[in-house]
Parts: structure tokens; C-alpha cells; sequence
């Protein structure tokens, strides 16, 4: 006895049968994945709020890159006692200060040029801006005579405060902390 293919189902957003990318991607679901368009801002409005906040996104980088560069030194410590506390943070700090301060540069650069930047890239910015402090690491712990193998320091370090600052944010989200 052969085997008899079943009647195709429904589809569980319209209600007719097949499989399509409409089935896949519904309506509703499109402003949840699609970026919105990006509306342009008057740079007459722009001027007097980047003169404002400036100094308010000075500190906030100065401050992340302490914060950053102490997890990041704590990591290090573990894995070179050679070098000081304080030598570990300096190199950290100043790593992660300079990719900052670039980092927002050229943000603002793109805010105030207008230039419309999808939100899907966020993620892979992040990842170069890590890759970065990694590398910038690296190369600083090579003058004091650390070997550049991989695992590299800028490797172990961007890690550690990766995997320290996911556990934070997944503890303030579950308890909701503010």
C-alpha cells in the first residue's frame, strides 16, 4: 500500500493554504524587522543640542572607559601578574578611551551630515569597535614584553568584560533592577 500525502494545512496569518515569504515574513511582522526610513533632522535643530551634550558625551566616555578598563584589568590580572594593576588599567583605559572618542566622532560626523545609517549595522560596528580595543590592547602589552599569540591579552580582555557586562545586564534585567 502506497503512501497517501496528507492535505496541506492553512496558514496560520491569512487562512489559505501554501508556503510563501508572505507566510514566513506576515504584514505585522514587517516593522518589527524592517528599519524604518530614516527622517532627515534640520541642522539648524541639530547645532545647539551637540553644543549642549557635548560635554555630558565627553564624560559618559570617560567614565565606560574607566568602568571598562577596570573589569578589563581585573581580567588581565588573572592571566599576567607580571604588570601592575595600575599599568593593566592604563592600557585598558586608553584603549577603549580611543575607540571611543573615535567611535562617537564619527557618529556625530554621520548625525550631522544627515546621512541615513541603517540600524541592522549597530551590531557589526560594535563588533569592529571590539575588535579594536582588542588589537590596540594587544599591540600596548607587546612593550612590555607580552607575546602576541592567540589567544591574545586583547582578546582575553575584550572577552572577559564582554561575558562580565553580559552577566550585569542579564542580572539587572531578570531582577529588574534599574
Amino acid at each position: 500500500m502506497g503512501h497517501t500525502p496528507q492535505k496541506q494545512g492553512l496558514c496560520i496569518f491569512c487562512g489559505r493554504p501554501g508556503l510563501s515569504k508572505e507566510h514566513v515574513w506576515a504584514d505585522w511582522q514587517r516593522s518589527s524587522v524592517s528599519a524604518p526610513p530614516v527622517a532627515a533632522i534640520p541642522l539648524v535643530l541639530i547645532w545647539p543640542g551637540l553644543l549642549v551634550a557635548l560635554p555630558q558625551v565627553l564624560l559618559s566616555i570617560v567614565l565606560l572607559s574607566l568602568l571598562w578598563g577596570a573589569l578589563g584589568a581585573s581580567v588581565l590580572k588573572f592571566f599576567y601578574r607580571k604588570l601592575t594593576f595600575t599599568q593593566l588599567g592604563g592600557l585598558c583605559f586608553w584603549a577603549i578611551l580611543r575607540v571611543l572618542a573615535i567611535g562617537t566622532a564619527l557618529y556625530l560626523t554621520v548625525l550631522v551630515a544627515n546621512v541615513p545609517f541603517p540600524k541592522g549595522l549597530w551590531g557589526l560596528v560594535s563588533l569592529a569597535g571590539m575588535c579594536a580595543v582588542g588589537w590596540l590592547i594587544t599591540r600596548d602589552m607587546g612593550k612590555f614584553g607580552v607575546p602576541k599569540q592567540f589567544p591574545g591579552p586583547g582578546f582575553k580582555a575584550v572577552l572577559g568584560v564582554l561575558i562580565i557586562s553580559s552577566a550585569f545586564v542579564g542580572i539587572f534585567t531578570i531582577y529588574g533592577l534599574p
